[in-house]
């Protein structure tokens, strides 16, 4: 028997990646090496905790998260965790 099961990415590439998602996510990621990952929060514009990703270094300028399964909640436009219910 296998199971399949649904992942959603999300890829940031470019010379600010790293800048960019260092705004965005509780945990650092300029020191992950090329393809280690850690787990990380997405953060909301508050600076509360929005929902857990696995972000991983895919390259010296690419990091790909991995977000789960999400799901877009249409009165919650910015709320894409599958907990956002």
């Amino acid at each position: 028997m296998s199971v399949v099961v649904a992942r959603d990415l999300v890829a940031i590439e470019g010379a600010d990646a790293a800048s960019y998602l260092h705004g965005q996510l509780s945990q650092a990621v300029t020191d992950l090496a090329v393809g280690d990952s850690r787990w990380s929060f997405v953060l909301e514009p508050s600076g509360k905790l929005g929902f857990l990703v696995r972000v991983r270094r895919a390259g010296e300028s690419s990091y790909v998260l991995d977000v789960g399964q999400a799901r877009v909640t249409p009165s919650r436009p910015g709320c894409v965790a599958s907990s956002c219910e």
